[in-house]
């Protein structure tokens, strides 16, 4: 699961270039489903490697995983790999399509002559896709380094000196700040984005009056309380009419 969302992060990269730069291109419109479901193949084929590697070894009572010795080696080698496209290349990736978004936006030329208020608006607009790319990245970095490192040291042994308590904190420490690369996303694009901001506002104001209107009819036919003298004054058949 966390190998898909990494893949997806690349995608919405690529995805956010074609957009800013070729408008008028879509090269994932028809191919969605097609590329979604090779994400899933390649992630499973990712993450199926440890059925081979791993088995498992009685001591006592208890079973538990570990890696034979005689395909210790090659265990190292695929795990390092994995770090590599997982870990390591999604973040070279974003990068460099966010870098190339920021270069063809300020390179663009409109066409025309432009007076002061449209060069004015260009800039701030330049500068706010300019600050929302540099949030995104941050953040990607700070997300995949904590877990690019934390499996470095683990896999060479430097955090053996840990107990397993604080071992396993830091691992899903380390797979909690990943994860939430794309929450980090969702709030720097309602920051930065102002057509965003505005489908956010249409969508929740639309589920809003949905709910009303499903359930403020209902709340509107609930007959009216009556004081007590109110209630005297009423005879017992006009209250049960009123009822």
């Amino acid at each position: 699961m966390d190998d898909w969302r990494r893949h997806c992060c690349v995608l919405i990269a690529i995805h956010r270039y074609f957009a800013v730069v070729h408008p008028m291109k879509r090269p994932f419109h028809s191919k969605t489903k097609c590329i979604i479901a090779a994400i899933w193949i390649f992630s499973s084929l990712q993450c199926g490697s440890s059925f081979y590697f791993f088995s498992t070894v009685g001591q006592g009572d208890n079973l538990y995983c570990d890696v034979p010795t005689k395909i210790m080696s090659t265990f190292i080698i695929s795990s390092y790999s994995n770090i590599a496209l997982t870990i390591g290349l999604p973040p070279l990736l974003i990068t460099v399509a966010y870098a190339l978004t920021v270069y063809k936006l300020y390179q663009h030329k409109v066409p025309g002559i432009q007076d002061n208020l449209t060069k004015r608006k260009r800039k701030q607009q330049n500068k706010k896709v300019l600050k929302m790319c540099l949030a995104v990245v941050a953040a990607l970095y700070f997300s995949f380094g904590f877990r690019f490192i934390f499996l470095v040291l683990d896999r060479q042994g430097k955090l053996s000196h840990f107990s397993k308590t604080v071992h396993m904190d830091l691992e899903n420490m380390s797979i909690f700040i990943l994860s939430l690369i794309l929450i980090y996303n969702f709030f720097i694009y309602l920051i930065f984005n102002g057509i965003y901001r505005d489908n956010i506002k249409t969508m929740i104001t639309r589920c809003c009056s949905f709910t009303y209107s499903q359930f403020g009819s209902g709340i509107r036919s609930i007959p009216k309380a009556y004081s007590g003298e109110q209630m005297r004054e009423i005879p017992h058949n006009g209250l049960q009419n009123h009822i």
